[in-house]
């Protein structure tokens, strides 16, 4: 057993001591097991996988000098190590890392602690610790992208999405390593076959597709464009709208009026994308919605949907379709209503856009959290503000002083990322006690904050946002 030096002789030299156990890591980041001579009984399976701990980590004892003349002894005879953990006998890095009578581990990076748990439970949370160099190296990563404020982007665990609203194609960027990054555009080839799923019959819908594509400079909308997109973790989907002409005849008199054609693609990396024409609703009341957002789960696919004739009852916002090969068939309107500031205020269907992450759902302009599974609603202890939505109405001007941008679940809490008209802030509610446990501004104390777009959760303790100025996405570690 490798001894770092025995630290209760004089304050200075264990200053130095601790000194250098931080600067002979290797890394930023450090792991010390505080061991309890009293409590080692407890710990005796934990004690048996510090071999298995990533050595970048560069494990050590720490102990307090009370035992400094056995300790030597302990570790060969009662905890059966040999020489190649160091181990540390500090009384103020003791204390300082705990006051309780149980041993215990201290993840430490870039001199904060990241992570501690009792040495007993250090089963659980192995791979965990293993993997905070990896975690580390990708956050670092992800604050060199640079994303248009003009984008849209999600993240996953290896890739940052961006779809440009301008130029109407994505960008797949893996995390860590920029270079790779790939385009994905509407291709000849992909309308081509979401056309034969469609019409398998007619090839003269293509081709008139074709003719449109032409003369685009004319039209009011983009014959081909991708309206939204969401992503799986690593699967990312987007949502696609073809235009086609078709005649119509009314009274005897022909016309000829842009039809839609809505089409799912699933984006692969490595080869051709997988494409689902969207069958079309069987619904009198409700109209399919082309930018929508739109989640699936479980095999199904679900759509944003809206009534064309406004709010009255039964005023539903999401459709359920199923596969059937390249074919998604409609299947039914869900059955949840709109929260209720959208029937006081009947703002109709223009600000349905919401936020999913299963098994719970938010419209985005309510303070109401629905559980997918049940049906059934919770109002959170958030004020939905004063929004002028006569005047949105009016002038089509989107002024809102409630909007959520994000949520995120960890056992019973949910935190989210609200904008309030003048800044965004963070709320911790318990879904248990439906009560707030904070709720603060969106700071960073480290740096200048700067204008913040599209802020969203990487982890529950962790926020990406785009910097507006800047154009580089920035990284928040919580202290809540």
């Amino acid at each position: 057993m490798k001894q770092i030096g025995i630290t209760h002789m004089k304050p200075f030299i264990t200053f130095i001591l601790i000194f250098y156990c931080f600067i002979n890591s290797g890394s930023a980041a450090r792991l010390f097991i505080r061991v309890s001579v009293m409590d080692y009984k407890s710990s005796y399976n934990s004690i048996s996988l510090l071999d298995k701990i990533d050595k970048k980590l560069d494990p050590t004892l720490v102990y307090h000098s009370t035992y400094a003349s056995e300790i030597k002894r302990f570790n060969v005879e009662i905890l059966h190590l040999d020489d190649h953990i160091p181990f540390l006998i500090s009384d103020s890095l003791y204390d300082k890392l705990s006051d309780k009578n149980y041993s215990t581990v201290h993840l430490i990076n870039k001199n904060k602690e990241v992570f501690t748990c009792l040495l007993k439970d250090l089963p659980l949370y192995l791979n965990k610790i293993n993997n905070v160099l990896t975690e580390s190296n990708k956050n670092d990563s992800i604050t060199d992208i640079n994303i248009s404020s003009n984008s849209t982007y999600l993240h996953s665990e290896h890739f940052i999405f961006e779809y440009s609203n301008i130029f109407h194609d994505i960008k797949i960027i893996p995390i860590n390593n920029i270079a790779k990054t790939q385009i994905f555009k509407v291709t000849p080839d992909l309308v081509k076959k979401s056309f034969k799923i469609a019409f398998p019959d007619d090839t003269g819908v293509y081709q008139s597709h074709l003719r449109l594509l032409n003369k685009s400079n004319g039209l009011m909308a983009l014959p081909e464009e991708i309206t939204n997109i969401w992503n799986d973790n690593d699967s990312l989907y987007a949502l696609i709208t073809l235009l086609y002409p078709t005649v119509v005849n009314i009274k005897g008199n022909e016309y000829t009026k842009l039809s839609k054609l809505n089409v799912l693609c699933l984006i692969l990396r490595e080869s051709e994308a997988r494409i689902w024409v969207i069958g079309a609703m069987n619904s009198l009341k409700y109209d399919f919605d082309e930018g929508g957002d739109f989640f699936i789960h479980n095999g199904k696919y679900y759509f944003s949907v809206f009534k064309p004739g406004g709010i009255d009852v039964d005023n539903f916002f999401l459709g359920q379709w199923i596969s059937e090969n390249e074919y998604l068939k409609f299947n039914g309107i869900v059955n949840i209503d709109l929260p209720k500031i959208f029937i006081d205020h009947r703002i109709d269907y223009d600000l349905t856009s919401f936020t999913y992450h299963w098994p719970y759902l938010m419209l985005n302009i309510s303070n109401t959290l629905i559980d997918l599974r049940s049906k059934e609603t919770i109002t959170l202890p958030l004020s939905e503000g004063k929004t002028n939505f006569s005047k949105i109405r009016e002038k089509g001007k989107v002024d809102l002083k409630f909007s959520i941008t994000d949520f995120i679940i960890k056992d019973h809490l949910l935190r989210l990322i609200y904008y309030n008209g003048k800044s965004y802030k963070i709320s911790t509610i318990d879904l248990v006690s439906v009560k707030k446990i904070n709720d603060e501004a969106l700071s960073n104390k480290s740096k200048f904050l700067e204008n913040i777009v599209s802020p969203q959760f990487l982890d529950f303790n962790s926020i990406l946002y785009l910097g507006k100025k800047s154009n580089k996405l920035h990284l928040i570690r919580l202290n809540l």
